[in-house]
């Protein structure tokens, strides 16, 4: 005799409160199980029966923590841990910048003002131990200013590994590029090049003061351009 599905135990959820309260309850299941990020999942039987609930109800939960980046389903496969990643911030963050319309001008301050916050620390962990090779300045006559800004800054902190900063980062720039999207030529594309020569000089120094204040001077240029007195380097 095929097995019935029990209906879903809601004595302890609110009518509305139901699905978030699935959620949590499925969320600390899993952590209780002590997964790791690339682990499956048990099985949809087994949940079912150990959180006492529809297998329709339960699979809207999975597909909400799909969607929050905690789960990842495998064609084939199954349901596994995802692995920790800015990917799903990323997406949103560039889709609510293309969205701004009037408010552009305030959401690409904004995001200039976050990245210059974290690049101005970052800068000066990489002038304690000088830059290494990787650290190029691109002046390929051929390649654009935002190309090169954003290969730049993506070199200058490869020694620091930290691979969830440099996606949040790359988030950042890709947002502010659509927030205040960079024209098709600079007027002052050699200024922009100095600016980024002046921040590898000072890594190379391992003088992280004049690295700070070097990146400063890049950001505070990135203002003047989003404000619309000054020529663009992100």
């Amino acid at each position: 005799m095929p097995a019935v599905e029990r209906e879903p135990n809601t004595s302890r959820r609110g009518f509305g409160g139901h699905a978030n309260s699935l959620r949590s309850e499925l969320t600390q299941l899993l952590l209780e199980l002590d997964l790791r990020p690339g682990d499956p999942i048990p099985s949809e039987n087994t949940l079912i029966e150990r959180l006492n609930v529809s297998r329709g109800s339960l699979r809207e939960a999975l597909k909400t923590l799909q969607a929050q980046g905690i789960l990842e389903a495998r064609h084939g496969s199954g349901t596994f841990v995802s692995r920790l990643s800015f990917e799903g911030f990323a997406d949103g963050l560039i889709f609510h910048s293309r969205l701004s319309g009037e408010g552009a001008v305030r959401t690409a301050t904004e995001l200039a003002d976050l990245r210059q916050i974290l690049e101005t620390e970052l800068i000066q962990r990489v002038a304690v131990n000088g830059a290494s090779e990787s650290v190029v300045v691109r002046l390929e006559a051929d390649e654009s200013l935002d190309v090169l800004d954003r290969e730049f800054h993506a070199k200058l902190y490869s020694d620091l590994d930290l691979p969830l900063m440099g996606q949040l980062l790359e988030a950042f720039w890709l947002a502010l590029a659509w927030a205040k999207p960079m024209p098709a030529a600079s007027q002052d594309e050699e200024d922009a090049v100095e600016r980024h020569r002046a921040i590898v000089e000072a890594v190379v120094s391992r003088d992280p003061a004049a690295a700070a204040e070097a990146m400063r001077q890049h950001f505070a240029n990135t203002q003047r351009w989003i404000s619309g007195s000054g020529d663009p380097a992100l």
